[in-house]
């Protein structure tokens, strides 16, 4: 997660303007990057499970340790976002209360 080629149908949609551009192989590099390099959740499980299959335990582990601290840096800005709008709340509540 992090650049247009970790997200679906938009990496597809950049590889196909990247190919019918000529640049067949920027639009290889797009697609190998969605599938092998990708965070994004399923995708990665999905290309964790090929390279498991394939052999390629270190690969596997590699791109769901990855795929793990990415989805650790959302839970906290999710928890982040969560706590401020509480506290903003509460806030609110306690300067309308005190009126």
């Amino acid at each position: 997660m992090g650049n247009t080629n970790s997200i679906p149908v938009i990496s597809q949609v950049k590889s196909l303007v990247q190919f019918a551009g000529g640049d067949s192989a920027g639009a290889l590099a797009t697609q190998e990057d969605f599938a092998y390099r990708n965070t994004f959740p399923v995708v990665s499980q999905i290309a964790s499970a090929g390279y498991a299959i394939g052999g390629e335990m270190d690969k596997a582990r590699d791109l769901q340790e990855k795929f793990a601290m990415d989805m650790e840096r959302v839970f906290i800005c999710l928890l982040m976002i969560t706590l401020d709008f509480g506290f903003k709340k509460t806030l609110r509540i306690k300067i309308l209360n005190s009126s």
